[in-house]
Parts: C-alpha cells; sequence; structure tokens
C-alpha cells in the first residue's frame, strides 16, 4: 500500500514545496484559483468553502498573514451577505488564529 504521505498534493509534498518561495507561490496561485472558481460557479456556500479550506488554510500553513487578513475579510463579507452564519463563526476562528499565530493575542 502507497504512503498516503507520498501522494501528489499531500501534506508532506506541500511542506516540501513550500519552503521555497517559489513553492509557497505555486499554492497561493492554486488557492487563488479554488476561489476564483467558486466565485464563478456563484454559490456562496461554494466560495465561503474555497476561501477557508484553501486560502486560510494555506495562510496558516505558510506563514502570509497578509493573505490569511484578505481571505479572513472575504470569508466574513460572502458570509455576511448571504447570512451564512456558520461561516461567520468559522470566521472568528480564522482571526483569532491568526491573532495567535502572530503573537498578537496575550491571555
Amino acid at each position: 500500500m502507497a504512503s498516503l504521505f507520498a501522494a501528489e498534493g499531500s501534506t508532506s509534498e506541500m511542506c516540501n514545496k513550500s519552503a521555497t518561495p517559489l513553492g509557497r507561490q505555486h499554492y497561493c496561485n492554486e488557492a487563488r484559483s479554488s476561489v476564483e472558481e467558486a466565485c464563478a460557479g456563484g454559490h456562496a456556500i461554494s466560495r465561503c468553502d474555497a476561501l477557508a479550506q484553501a486560502s486560510c488554510s494555506l495562510a496558516m500553513f505558510t506563514g502570509d498573514w497578509s493573505m490569511g487578513e484578505g481571505a479572513a475579510a472575504e470569508l466574513e463579507n460572502e458570509a455576511t451577505n448571504h447570512s451564512l452564519d456558520p461561516w461567520k463563526v468559522l470566521v472568528q476562528c480564522w482571526k483569532a488564529a491568526l491573532l495567535v499565530r502572530r503573537g498578537a493575542f496575550d491571555p
């Protein structure tokens, strides 16, 4: 049985590729592409999912805080405009995670 971590697009591969600026850019472009495809479909939940699962996650993984803040703001706007309360809660989670990762949260 092949290892899951050897599969194309696996977390391990992402870790290796994102270690370089070019690798990070590749995954940032993929995240943006996912969001653009979701926008083209005109489905708010798909857009929220792409923002949360691709853009916000990638920003946390790569440490690209400005990308994370932008994705969280887009997610919040989309969730608010379409009254998607569960996604609004997720926005608050992403915002809190960004604060913690940036070291801006002092309990």
